[in-house]
């Protein structure tokens, strides 16, 4: 039975627990500190985490920061609809200060490139976008939150990327290895660089509570521990890389003489210590590299950690429905 397409279908469960990789983390093995729950206690607010200690900042110093960069990648969690509201407060942040700008989505493939590039122009309507672009297959979830940042887009004239591949490369990887899979059928992207062992270490986690949980709802016995993993992890390096690569070209289209800023859409998880698509980044030879992730007060912001990202912004906790 063919393995599912690594993380982008570990779905809701694994997104709660943390800042995630295209979703989620496991929770810490510890409670957080008083002093970091002192962070977490007001919406709004931009925390650094780049350095030692986590702190708050005001705005003014991670979006400048990120305005001087080459590239930079804002996270999310997929299905959470404030993740896409701040995506685009810091958008309109950024491109007030380089109005250069391209814009690449992990939403999409490269295949759906001309689409992406007619819409921009005006030449179609929400519906035949998203019509086009296959949204249903490609991305599938509710459309109506990323709307915003593609009419952003359009009505600024701003370039999108497709910096995606076809969900069949990731399958083929997973089930037989980058190896394995014809250089003909990787549709242009190279071999990734070798993971950071914190990556792969994480990775694993996921890997096998994903297997854990897939043979429970089967009701079978789970597969041994690793089996089948290298594939998993060459699947997610392939995911990064060609992301990475895409942005990378963006770069490099427009040299010095008239420098763009690039930025990245993507899950959270793909950015998050700097594991995955900022390091294939570094590994092409783009280093200026700022990340930028939202965090909700009464889950992820609670379980930050130095490092995690250039800056973190907390968002308000979601509205409980009342009980009848």
């Amino acid at each position: 039975m063919p393995r599912p397409t690594p993380l982008h279908l570990l779905g809701a469960a694994l997104l709660a627990a943390s800042v995630s990789l295209a979703t989620a983390a496991p929770p810490p093995a510890k409670a957080p500190k008083a002093a970091d729950a002192a962070l977490c206690k007001e919406t709004g607010r931009w925390l650094l985490t780049s350095g030692k200690r986590l702190q708050p900042t005001l705005p003014a110093g991670p979006l400048s920061e990120a305005a001087s960069s080459d590239v930079v990648l804002l996270g999310e969690q997929h299905d959470q609809d404030d993740h896409h509201r701040w995506q685009l407060q810091v958008l309109a942040a950024l491109h007030a200060q380089r109005p250069d700008m391209v814009i690449g989505f992990e939403m999409f493939p490269r295949r759906v490139q001309p689409v992406l590039d007619q819409w921009v122009a005006g030449s179609l309507t929400a519906q035949e976008f998203l019509k086009q672009t296959e949204w249903d297959k490609v991305w599938s979830y509710p459309p109506h939150i990323y709307m915003p940042l593609f009419e952003f887009a359009r009505i600024n004239k701003i370039p999108m990327r497709a910096l995606n591949v076809d969900k069949s490369l990731t399958r083929q990887v997973a089930e037989k290895g980058w190896e394995n899979v014809p250089e003909e059928a990787r549709e242009g992207v190279g071999r990734p660089a070798p993971p950071l062992p914190e990556y792969v270490d994480f990775l694993r986690d996921m890997y096998r509570l994903h297997e854990k949980k897939s043979a429970a709802h089967a009701g079978q016995k789970a597969s041994p521990p690793d089996a089948g993993f290298k594939g998993f992890l060459d699947s997610q390096l392939t995911w990064d890389r060609a992301m990475a690569e895409a942005l990378s070209l963006a770069v490099s289209q427009h040299g010095n003489r008239n420098p763009t800023l690039v930025v990245g859409i993507m899950g959270s998880g793909h950015i998050r210590y700097g594991h995955g698509v900022p390091h294939q980044l570094g590994n092409l030879g783009v280093a200026k590299v700022a990340t930028l992730l939202p965090v909700a007060l009464d889950g992820e912001c609670r379980h930050l950690e130095a490092g995690l990202a250039t800056a973190a912004f907390t968002l308000p906790n979601k509205a409980t429905p009342p009980s009848e």
